[in-house]
């Protein structure tokens, strides 16, 4: 009877794992298809704190106001140009070739002929 519960209690907590597991991909997913669509458009965060203090004394008082602006400007291909600034944002400028001849030779690799 000793390794039927064993065998039990293991089944049930392998079965405990499994759901846990299968509930954090979920939120998981979730959280990134609502983290692309916040990120598609540039964000402006603007916060400011600001402080004061008072002597009784000297009746001096001190104002410090600090403001912080924060930009973020989306690069979706990662290749170091902004969304805005590059012709194809979806795609990292390292994929992109150039073949004016049409040889079906990139044009970086072949050789001038007048090196020839």
């Amino acid at each position: 009877m000793g390794k039927a519960k064993i065998i039990s209690k293991s089944k049930t907590v392998t079965l405990l794992l499994i759901l846990l597991l299968t509930a954090s991909l979920s939120n998981f997913v979730r959280a990134e298809t609502e983290t692309d669509s916040e990120d598609s458009q540039p964000k402006t965060t603007v916060s400011s704190s600001s402080s004061s203090s008072s002597n009784s004394k000297a009746k001096t008082t001190v104002t410090t106001t600090t403001t912080t602006k924060t930009t973020v400007i989306k690069d979706s291909d990662g290749d170091g140009l902004t969304d805005g600034q590059d012709p194809h944002p979806s795609l990292a400028e390292i994929y992109v070739v150039k073949d004016e001849n049409h040889n079906g030779i990139v044009d970086d690799f072949e050789i001038p002929l007048d090196q020839q």
